[in-house]
């Protein structure tokens, strides 16, 4: 099997080691990035994971009605660009 297993370590630092490979591996015009994304090209890392439309959609229907210009707002977990809640 190709799977990665680290039985000693906790799952934080298997988590951060499996994303490190990820974001080092990564690259726009990876096989496996054009694979995910379906898209001929994708500029950033994370963009594989949605459409772009699918991700604007998410941003204007859900956090753009929310933003103002006296808006507070802090990002938790940044990282590779995809959205959740």
């Amino acid at each position: 099997s190709g799977a990665l297993v680290y039985p000693e370590a906790s799952n934080a630092t298997t988590n951060e080691k499996l994303w490190d490979r990820y974001a080092t591996e990564w690259a726009p015009d990876a096989a496996w990035v054009v694979k995910m994304s379906g898209e001929p090209r994708t500029e950033t890392l994370g963009d594989e994971w949605a459409p772009r439309a699918h991700t604007e959609q998410v941003i204007n229907e859900w956090i753009l009605p929310h933003l103002g210009p006296d808006a507070v707002v802090a990002e938790i977990g940044s990282g590779g660009g995809g959205v959740a809640f």
